[in-house]
């Protein structure tokens, strides 16, 4: 909950220190992937379980830990998938990340093309 009352703004405020542009700027707490193909995997091996199942993803990953969970500063491109299973339905979003929340800090970062997951747990969706 700190994050969200103390980073929140401080990500905002930082990254509202770059020329306007028409977007929205939201802060997510969650997983996020370096693909689709691997938030999609994310949530084929999703037990309940955040952390076994970023671990199982990221073992079969040949390039280091595609995923991870992280507090971020972002720019939403769409949603990519809406998968469903016996738990829950899993939102991917095609996602530029602009900033990231780190040891309590926030900090400006090139914008890179990720996946955010939001996961709605089926007896509210």
């Amino acid at each position: 909950m700190w994050i969200r009352t103390i980073l929140a703004p401080a990500l905002l405020a930082l990254l509202l220190s770059t020329p306007a542009q028409a977007y929205t700027l939201e802060v997510h707490t969650g997983v996020v992937c370096d693909s689709q193909h691997d938030a999609e995997r994310y949530v084929a091996l999703f037990n309940g379980d955040v952390a076994a199942t970023m671990k199982a993803v990221n073992d079969e990953a040949e390039d280091g830990a595609p995923c991870g969970v992280a507090t971020i500063a972002l720019i939403r491109s769409g949603e990519v998938a809406t998968l469903r299973t016996w738990y829950a339905t899993f939102h991917i979003a095609e996602v530029y990340v602009m900033g990231v929340a780190t040891d309590g800090e926030a900090r400006k970062v090139t914008p890179t093309q990720a996946y955010a997951i939001d996961c709605v747990p089926e007896r509210e969706a």
